[in-house]
């Protein structure tokens, strides 16, 4: 029989999927959002999402917890949100200090609830080729965001799509049907 998959965002940090089209990519990533959606309000979760893939996640931008649901044609947008969420961790570094300047020792030590943030980046392929100049703050931010509760779910269509830097910042993968060996 097949158990339940669990991705434990706050425990394992960023998360990886991999798979080749027509893999289940795109249906498991649909699923995950709408059972995110359904678990979390938007008190203890807010979704952005950049989708560079087929631009079928704007079904969820209604959702209370989205805060936006951006395409491969807004390119001023994606830089905002690249900019707001360094700010971002910035502002939780300093907030955070409280307890042991970590995201869950700061709700533990205060008992407030902060928002955990989940950035959704659909197709890492398109999106690296459009958006260069963010490649190396991904990295900075897939690098220290876990710990103040912000977190990246990134797919792409192969392992060999996704620059070493940025992959090493990924705790969870997922690999799907993938149509390369190697991969």
């Amino acid at each position: 029989t097949q158990g339940l998959l669990t991705i434990p965002f706050s425990q394992a940090g960023n998360a990886l999927i991999y798979g080749a089209a027509g893999s289940g990519k795109n249906t498991l990533l649909n699923t995950m959002l709408v059972c995110l959606l359904s678990s979390y309000n938007p008190e203890q979760l807010n979704i952005y999402i950049v989708d560079m893939g087929e631009e079928t996640l704007q079904v969820f931008a209604d959702a209370p917890q989205v805060g936006d649901v951006l395409l491969s044609s807004d390119g001023e947008k994606v830089i905002g949100l690249f900019k707001m969420l360094q700010e971002e961790i910035v502002a939780r570094k300093k907030r955070f200090t409280a307890g042991d300047g970590s995201y869950a020792g700061y709700c533990r030590s205060t008992g407030e609830t902060v928002p955990q943030i989940l950035v959704v980046l659909r197709n890492y392929s398109a999106f690296a080729e459009q958006f260069e100049g963010l490649d190396d703050r991904l990295i900075q931010m897939t690098r220290e965001c876990s710990k103040y509760g912000i977190y990246f779910l990134v797919t792409a269509n192969a392992a060999n799509t996704i620059r070493y830097r940025v992959a090493q910042n990924f705790a969870t993968v997922y690999a799907l049907q993938l149509n390369d060996v190697s991969d």
